[in-house]
């Protein structure tokens, strides 16, 4: 088992999630259907990390771009 960390603008991280073993597949993505985009440069983006198909957890973080490209 190792502990899981979040890495946001620091080298540090701190705890999150649960925590992980050998073989276990992390993922993250953002929900664009859910951004906020009330101030064009900087938008709130949900981020969803998953542990083995399954939702770990919700963040929400500002993202500074111009725009977001969808397909």
């Amino acid at each position: 088992m190792s502990v899981s960390r979040l890495f946001k603008s620091n080298a540090h991280g701190r705890p999150f999630g649960p925590q992980s073993n050998s073989g276990d597949k992390i993922g993250c993505g953002i929900n664009f259907s859910e951004v906020i985009n009330d101030d064009p440069q900087r938008r709130m983006v949900p981020v969803v990390f998953t542990r083995n198909g399954n939702e770990v957890s919700l963040h929400t973080t500002i993202m500074l771009l111009l725009s977001f490209v969808t397909m």
